[in-house]
């Protein structure tokens, strides 16, 4: 269950715009990214569909751990993912998983991600690529972070006779900055978030400078994780 308390937008649109995307359900797909918890979104109910490889050890943060390839069987028509699982060596949980749907030359992609388009629209998935984190805290494994990548190549049939595509991409990103374990009260019905809401739709034009005080910027070729995890704790020292 998800729920917005606080939230900020910006839009640029001009007249020369093309083409004008709504991403719904965006915090919802985010959570359930959560591979750990959710693993029949990629691996289906046995993961039968998937060939799996023992690659190597790789250390993150300091600490060995296998990485696991995957693929779907051969022969199987289904789009499906390909990618990486990496397992902490001492609990084999999971830490990290990195993988993409096979959506290359697939034209039935685009019906998995777009929901409605102009009639004189032809589009084809690029790629879609996802990144999901979990950290360890007393011997328990946690969701942490999770990205996601979509690509779509666009053309216009009533344009240039439709010889000319331009790419647009859509990105998601949420990162846990706090956790809590105690009093925890489910958020109403009604202010929950749902897998088809458009949240720019939800989001008012917050326009607060005092709210973050001079942490109010995450540069942007920061890692994201990191760079939350540093403004977290200037803002508990600020609080104190």
């Amino acid at each position: 269950l998800a729920k917005i308390y606080i939230g900020r937008k910006a839009s640029d649109m001009s007249v020369r715009d093309t083409l004008l995307l709504r991403f719904q359900g965006g915090i919802n797909g985010a959570l359930l990214l959560d591979i750990a918890k959710n693993p029949e979104i990629v691996f289906g109910a046995n993961a039968d569909d998937y060939v799996f490889h023992i690659e190597n050890m790789t250390p993150i943060n300091n600490k060995p751990h296998y990485v696991i390839s995957f693929l779907p069987r051969p022969g199987i028509p289904d789009i499906l993912f390909r990618g990486k699982i990496y397992l902490d060596a001492a609990s084999l949980a999971f830490a990290r998983m990195e993988f993409n749907m096979n959506v290359e030359k697939r034209d039935d992609a685009v019906a998995i991600f777009i929901k409605r388009k102009p009639p004189k629209m032809k589009a084809q998935v690029d790629h879609a690529l996802y990144v999901v984190d979990f950290i360890e805290d007393n011997g328990k494994w946690y969701f942490n972070h999770s990205r996601t990548e979509v690509a779509f190549r666009v053309r216009w049939t009533n344009r240039f006779f439709g010889l000319f595509a331009t790419t647009y991409t859509i990105g998601s990103e949420i990162a846990v900055t706090d956790r809590y374990t105690d009093d925890i009260v489910k958020f109403p019905r009604k202010e929950r978030i749902r897998s088809t809401d458009v949240i720019a739709e939800r989001v008012d034009y917050f326009q607060n400078p005092d709210f973050w005080g001079e942490y109010n910027v995450i540069e942007p070729d920061a890692e994201i994780t990191n760079a939350i995890s540093r403004l977290s704790e200037k803002l508990r020292r600020r609080n104190e």
